[in-house]
């Protein structure tokens, strides 16, 4: 099953998660986003949409996660 590593992350954590994936077909992608992902691209990536991609994550993530020092 290639979305097992995913279904692992989700079992020990909420982190974010961007799906990189290489077949261009949606149901794959909607497959990916059931499993868990918050974001699945098809590669190859554009760069800058990754970026503010990962951005919006970590804004986000910050307003429920915030940081905790050990």
């Amino acid at each position: 099953d290639e979305w097992g590593l995913l279904q692992q992350i989700r079992e020990l954590s909420a982190a974010p998660v961007i799906a990189l994936i290489t077949a261009n077909d949606y149901t794959i992608r909607i497959e990916g986003l059931d499993r868990g992902a918050d974001y699945v691209m098809t590669k190859p990536v554009d760069t800058q949409e990754l970026q503010a991609r990962v951005g919006a994550l970590f804004r986000r993530t910050r307003t429920y996660m915030p940081f905790q020092p050990a």
